[in-house]
């Protein structure tokens, strides 16, 4: 098992594309090293009212790595 942490995709340092190319990037060398991805957990602050556009952003993206 590999629990794998990342910056969310609303990091301030680095723009959601930069870490999205590097999510792929491990994600090719993982795959070629024959390991395959089968889950997924995205964790989310329940704290706040609603959920922020951020958030709906980041879970389009990871329905869009399932596929």
């Amino acid at each position: 098992m590999f629990l794998v942490d990342t910056p969310g995709v609303d990091d301030s340092s680095r723009t959601g594309t930069e870490i999205l190319r590097q999510l792929a990037a491990w994600l090719t060398a993982t795959y070629a090293s024959n390991i395959r991805l089968s889950g997924i957990v995205y964790l989310h602050g329940i704290n706040g009212p609603r959920m922020h556009e951020s958030a709906k952003r980041n879970i389009g993206l990871l329905n869009v790595l399932r596929r």
